[in-house]
């Protein structure tokens, strides 16, 4: 039987804030790592791509079904609601999506 390469889908992004600080903005993305990642359900770190603070999601399981993405996707907008009114204390704006999380559908 041949060998078939498995895929690995990286996806990095950010949360769209305004006024905020490279510094500031590390600390977002790792208090909505912190918060996604809490209950156990899901692991996602963050990673420094040229330079820049980044959320960083991974599927490296074969078992991982369009619910899992689903649920994520879920969990991301929930902290970032959950942010939303500790920048606005601040005087920063988280925008209304995290960098516009993409619709998840199973091919």
């Amino acid at each position: 039987m041949p060998f078939k390469p498995s895929i690995l889908v990286i996806i990095n992004f950010r949360a769209r804030a305004t006024d905020i600080t490279p510094q500031d903005l590390h600390t977002l993305h790792s208090q909505i790592i912190d918060d996604v990642n809490r209950d156990g359900q899901r692991w996602i770190p963050g990673a420094v791509v040229k330079g820049q603070s980044v959320i960083r999601t991974m599927v490296i399981s074969y078992l991982s079904e369009e619910r899992h993405l689903q649920g994520l996707q879920a969990a991301l907008q929930a902290a970032r609601n959950t942010l939303r009114t500790a920048l606005k204390i601040k005087g920063s704006r988280l925008s209304q999506s995290v960098t516009d999380v993409p619709q998840i559908a199973a091919n």
